[in-house]
């Protein structure tokens, strides 16, 4: 098993939050058109390399790299990690009260999730709705995008 921290998605989870991935995706590798200057009819400048519009799965694999993780390893540890109690504060309770929705306004906690993976930091409603319609793209619509993570490069970072 791997660790790390990454960005959650306000509509999944909180600051604090312990996401438990299955599915780890790359998004960041993709054509883009600037946002100003995208059809009306699209919600997103961000589209898979291989298709021709968002939402049309790509006819190639590069750079759409999806790694599927151990789901039973992955829901034993949830399994044996349920009864944690996760480190909360009052700067962190202060932070999240900005939001006027749950999950992002509750404590934190634990949740199985997945992890959109790039080299991009990326912020904002419109980014997070495309990269979590990738995630859910290809991976056939079994994907939640939960947390983002910075791509790891398997010959570099181990």
């Amino acid at each position: 098993m791997i660790a790390g921290i990454g960005g959650v998605n306000p509509h999944q989870g909180t600051t604090g939050t312990a996401a438990f991935a299955r599915f780890a995706i790359q998004v960041g590798l993709q054509y883009e058109l600037d946002a100003r200057e995208i059809p009306a009819n699209w919600t997103t400048g961000y589209f898979a390399l291989g298709s021709l519009y968002p939402g049309q799965y790509p006819k190639s694999v590069y750079g759409t790299e999806v790694f599927e993780l151990n789901v039973n390893l992955r829901d034993k540890a949830i399994s044996l990690a349920s009864n944690v109690t996760l480190n909360d504060t009052e700067m962190a309770a202060a932070y999240r009260a900005k939001y006027d929705y749950a999950p992002a306004n509750q404590p934190p906690k634990l949740i199985a999730g997945d992890s959109a993976c790039s080299d991009v930091y990326y912020s904002g409603h419109y980014l997070g709705e495309a990269f979590g319609n990738v995630t859910a793209l290809l991976t056939n619509g079994l994907g939640v995008y939960v947390t983002t993570a910075q791509v790891l490069n398997p010959i570099r970072d181990l």
